[in-house]
């Protein structure tokens, strides 16, 4: 054979996953003017073995369909080389390979290289050619040319119906199984469902002159026993501390005014569903000029049939008196296809 003619090797995996070798235009894509499809013992028995397999429908129907093409042609046509199309013949090699130094005889890609190593081309080029890198690099390491086919001449896999209906039902199965959350608010061991208003007492002020009064106090009860060599001593420590209880009490009153003004309750997140939530996270929202302070949920898993709750604080500001709020929460999982986003609605009751 002359230049213009090329030997190709075949792997068994381009049997299963490419057209079938009589519909790819062999010598349109080697530029060549012939080629010779070569089979090596070991790819004849493992297209044998799937035949029989267990390695899946789509492999075994594969390995029948070729193994129906190559008895259309007599045995001694094959071990020649039986045409298939214009300019391309296909030859099965019946002699076992000898193995290069190191070559491991149980491994089929080692006796695949081994094969074309060994196989007199008469001068022509040849290639090995592979979907798997893995023998592409052997054969490469060894020097010897190897490929692999473009996508387009490769099979669209086919849908076996048994699979497709597993995969189906698998689906139905997993839209079965899945987290269900149910959140609500809890204070002092009572829901708040906003048909219930809550009842708060509004604030009032103390005096800024009371305020005085017990800073006074408690400055003279604190220098009563003190000794002090003279008056304007005693008087300017006495101003002195009296300002710092003022502050201090004047601060505790600010402290005392925002707590009877801050709603504290819990929120409590039910999984009611069938599977666990996982990488947890909520959020709760109030529209201003109110407030709210809440650590919510960041990570972590909800149990199917457990519960977790959360504290949370909405701060009304000094002259809130609404009759109400809105809380928005934002709820988001792994397994949800989107947050779980709602409202609810909180009345309040103001006492005097």
């Amino acid at each position: 054979m002359g230049s213009t003619s090329l030997f190709v090797f075949l792997d068994t995996n381009v049997l299963i996953h490419a057209l079938p070798v009589e519909q790819i235009p062999w010598t349109d894509y080697f530029k060549v003017e012939q080629v010779v499809l070569v089979l090596t013992t070991d790819v004849s028995r493992e297209i044998d073995k799937l035949k029989d397999g267990s390695d899946g429908k789509l492999s075994r129907e594969r390995a029948r369909e070729f193994s129906a093409a190559l008895n259309r042609h007599p045995l001694s046509s094959l071990r020649a080389g039986a045409p298939i199309r214009p300019g391309v013949t296909l030859r099965i090699l019946t002699k076992e390979p000898q193995l290069y130094p190191g070559a491991d005889p149980e491994v089929v890609d080692d006796r695949i290289v081994s094969s074309v190593l060994g196989f007199d081309t008469e001068g022509a080029d040849s290639v090995l050619c592979s979907f798997d890198l893995g023998i592409r690099l052997k054969a490469d390491a060894h020097g010897i040319r190897a490929e692999e086919l473009p996508t387009h001449y490769k099979r669209r896999a086919e849908a076996d119906p048994l699979e497709k209906e597993n995969k189906d039902l698998q689906r139905r199965l997993a839209a079965q199984k899945a987290p269900k959350f149910k959140v609500g608010f809890v204070r002092d061991g009572v829901p708040l469902d906003g048909r219930v208003p809550v009842r708060l007492q509004a604030p009032r002020a103390t005096d800024p002159n009371f305020i005085h009064m017990d800073a006074v106090r408690e400055a003279q009860d604190e220098m009563r026993d003190v000794d002090y060599e003279n008056f304007g001593e005693f008087r300017g420590q006495r101003d002195e501390r009296l300002v710092e209880i003022e502050e201090r009490l004047h601060a505790e009153e600010v402290e005392r005014l925002l707590e009877a003004r801050t709603l504290r309750f819990s929120c409590v997140v039910e999984n009611l569903g069938t599977a666990p939530g996982t990488n947890m996270n909520l959020s709760v929202a109030v529209d201003e000029p109110l407030r709210v302070e809440s650590p919510g949920l960041s990570g972590g898993a909800l149990q199917h049939g457990s519960s977790v709750s959360i504290d949370v604080a909405v701060v009304m500001p000094t002259g809130f008196q609404g009759r109400g709020f809105t809380l928005n929460h934002r709820l988001a999982c792994d397994e949800l296809p989107e947050a779980d986003r709602d409202s609810h609605n909180f009345r309040i009751e103001w006492s005097g």
